[in-house]
């Protein structure tokens, strides 16, 4: 099977698409990342389905019928893959919600 992410350029990604990108790369929901972004949940789906786009990727489905790729897990994958995230990048993010300074409102 051929990955159809691996034949094409670096996407370019708006500033807002990154952040959604970086929140599920550290794991948070749609809810939470509305939150965090004062969005709508359908804000977040929307900025989700875009980012898909960009990265190429799809569903996809095996032989029998099964979902083929988790879309988030593969979104940062197929980022790390062309160097749209790294593990830097992640380990600031981490270390400021941690912190609590980068926590748009979702901890008291």
């Amino acid at each position: 099977m051929q990955d159809s992410t691996t034949n094409f350029d670096t996407p370019y990604l708006t500033e807002k698409e990154r952040d959604v990108l970086i929140d599920i790369a550290v794991g948070l929901t749609d809810r939470a990342i509305a939150e965090r972004r004062y969005l709508s949940r359908r804000g977040v789906t929307s900025r989700l389905h875009s980012l898909y786009r960009k990265l190429r990727i799809s569903i996809g489905r095996t032989p029998k019928g099964a979902q083929l790729y988790n879309l988030r897990n593969r979104a940062v994958a197929v980022a790390f893959f062309h160097g749209l995230l790294t593990r830097d990048t992640l380990r600031q993010h981490e270390q400021l919600w941690q912190k609590g300074e980068e926590d748009g409102g979702l901890r008291n």
